[in-house]
C-alpha cells in the first residue's frame, strides 16, 4: 500500500528530513504566515506521521476543544483529524479537506516533496465559530460542559472566504519552498558523500600498486639480484604503473562528468579490429594469465569506425576487466564483434552466476559496487559508468545482457561515414 511505502521510506531517513532543511523556527513563522487572519491549528508533518512543528490554539481562537482542561483525549483527536488529512494529501500528491469529527472544522493539508517524492505536509485548520446549537450538540458529544467549552472556544469573527483562500495559495508556496530546500540538502549530502566515497576508495586502491612499486624498487636496487629478478620487477612497476594511470584517468573522468561536461572525444577513422586488438594487448600486459577469445561475424572484422580510438580502448579495457572480475576463475573471456544497420557491436562476455535484476538496475550508477566482491578485488565502482558514458560521446550505447549461462555487456557504435 501506499501508506505502507511512505512509511517504508521514511523509516529510511535519519532524523526529521523537514525540520531539519527548513527548519522548527521557520516552519512555525511560515504556518502562522499560512494561516494569518483563521486562527487556526497549524502543523507541518512528516511523512511517517511524526510532527515538525505544531502550534496549538491560542485562547479566543476558533477552535479551542484542544485547550479543554483535563481533556488530552481531545487533543490527541485534533492531532488524529490533522494527521489523517496531512496522510491523504502526502499519498494522493494533492491538496486534501477534511472536516474534523471534533470541533466541526475543515483541516487543510498541503504536501510537501522533494521532486516526485512525498516528505510531509503542511496543515491548517479554518471554519466557522460554531453556532450555539452545534456548539451544545458538541459539548454533549463530548461530554464537557458548556460554559466550559465556550470559554474555550471564544469569540472570534468567522473567517472570509478570501482569507482561507489566501492561505491555500501561501501554504503552496510554503510547500515548494520546503520541498526545494529538501532537495537541496539532499543533492549537498549526496555530493559529499560521494566525494569523500571517491577520495577513500582512491586512496585505498592506489596503495596496492604504490607498495607492488615500492618492492620492486626494493629489488632492483639490491645488489645480488638476477637479470631475470630485474626484468619481473621492472614489469611489475609497468604494470602498476598502468593501473596507476587507470585509477588516475577514472576519476578524472568522473570529476568532469558530475560538473555536468561530458567525455571529450576526438574522432578519427580507425579499423574497429585493430581498435580491438590494442585494447586486448594493453589489457594482458596487466593480466597475462587472462584468456581472451575473440570472434567475429563475417564482414565485421574490416568495419571502419570513426571514433577516438584511445577512449575506445578505455571503454574496452574496462569491459575487459569486469569480466575478469565476475566471471568465473580459469574460464576464458569471450570477444564476439558483429555488425547490421550501419552499426558495430563488440559483445564482451565471461560465464558465471547472472546478475540479479536489482542489481542490473543500478551497475551503471557511479561508485555502487553491487557485484559481490568487487572491492576485495579492487576498482573503484567507475568502470562501467565511464564506459557507458565514453559509447554516448560516440554517438552509442553500451548495454548488458544476463542469463544463467553468460553475462555480456554490448557496446554499439555507428559506422565511419
Amino acid at each position: 500500500m501506499v501508506r505502507d511505502g511512505v512509511a517504508a521510506m521514511a523509516a529510511r531517513q535519519e532524523g526529521h528530513e523537514l525540520r531539519d532543511a527548513v527548519g522548527e523556527a521557520v516552519l512555525a513563522t511560515a504556518l502562522r504566515e499560512c494561516a494569518e487572519g483563521l486562527d487556526g491549528v497549524l502543523a507541518a508533518f512528516e511523512a511517517a506521521g511524526e510532527l515538525a512543528v505544531e502550534l496549538q490554539a491560542a485562547p479566543g481562537s476558533i477552535c479551542g476543544l484542544c485547550l479543554v482542561p483535563g481533556r488530552d483525549d481531545l487533543r490527541a483527536g485534533c492531532r488524529e483529524a490533522t494527521w489523517a488529512a496531512a496522510r491523504e494529501a502526502i499519498e494522493s500528491g494533492a491538496a486534501h479537506d477534511i472536516v474534523c469529527p471534533i470541533g466541526e472544522r475543515i483541516v487543510h493539508a498541503e504536501p510537501v516533496r522533494a521532486g516526485a517524492e512525498p516528505i510531509g505536509a503542511l496543515t491548517f485548520s479554518y471554519g466557522d465559530p460554531p453556532q450555539p446549537q452545534a456548539l451544545q450538540r458538541v459539548a454533549e458529544r463530548m461530554r464537557v460542559p458548556l460554559p466550559l467549552l465556550a470559554q474555550a472556544v471564544g469569540a472570534t469573527a468567522p473567517p472570509l472566504g478570501a482569507l482561507v483562500a489566501a492561505a491555500k495559495r501561501h501554504a503552496r508556496t510554503v510547500a515548494a519552498l520546503a520541498g526545494e530546500l529538501v532537495s537541496r540538502r539532499r543533492s549537498e549530502q549526496e555530493r559529499a558523500r560521494l566525494e569523500n566515497l571517491l577520495l577513500g576508495m582512491v586512496g585505498h586502491d592506489l596503495r596496492t600498486p604504490l607498495a607492488a612499486i615500492s618492492l620492486s624498487a626494493h629489488v632492483l636496487a639490491s645488489p645480488g639480484r638476477t637479470p631475470a629478478q630485474a626484468a619481473k620487477a621492472a614489469r611489475t612497476i609497468e604494470r602498476a604503473c598502468r593501473r596507476m594511470g587507470r585509477l588516475t584517468s577514472q576519476t578524472l573522468d568522473y570529476v568532469r562528468l558530475r560538473g555536468g561536461q561530458r567525455i571529450p572525444v576526438e574522432l578519427r577513422p580507425a579499423a574497429a579490429l585493430a581498435v580491438l586488438r590494442r585494447a586486448e594487448e594493453e589489457f594482458q600486459t596487466v593480466h597475462p594469465d587472462a584468456v581472451i577469445e575473440v570472434s567475429a561475424e563475417e564482414g565485421s572484422a574490416a568495419f571502419q569506425l570513426r571514433c577516438d580510438a584511445d577512449r575506445l580502448v578505455d571503454l574496452l579495457i574496462n569491459l575487459l576487466d569486469n569480466a575478469l572480475k565476475h566471471g568465473r576463475v580459469g574460464a576464458p573471456i569471450r570477444v564476439v564483434l558483429g555488425r547490421g544497420g550501419g552499426r558495430l557491436r563488440i559483445g564482451v562476455g565471461n560465464s558465471g552466476a547472472p546478475i540479479p535484476p536489482e542489481e542490473q538496475a543500478v551497475i551503471f550508477e557511479p561508485l555502487r559496487q553491487g557485484r559481490a566482491g568487487e572491492r576485495e578485488r579492487g576498482g573503484l565502482g567507475l568502470g562501467l559508468f565511464i564506459a557507458r558514458e565514453i559509447a554516448r560521446a560516440h554517438g552509442g550505447e553500451l548495454r548488458l545482457t544476463s542469463t544463467a549461462g553468460e553475462t555480456t555487456f554490448t557496446v554499439d557504435l555507428p559506422e565511419a561515414a
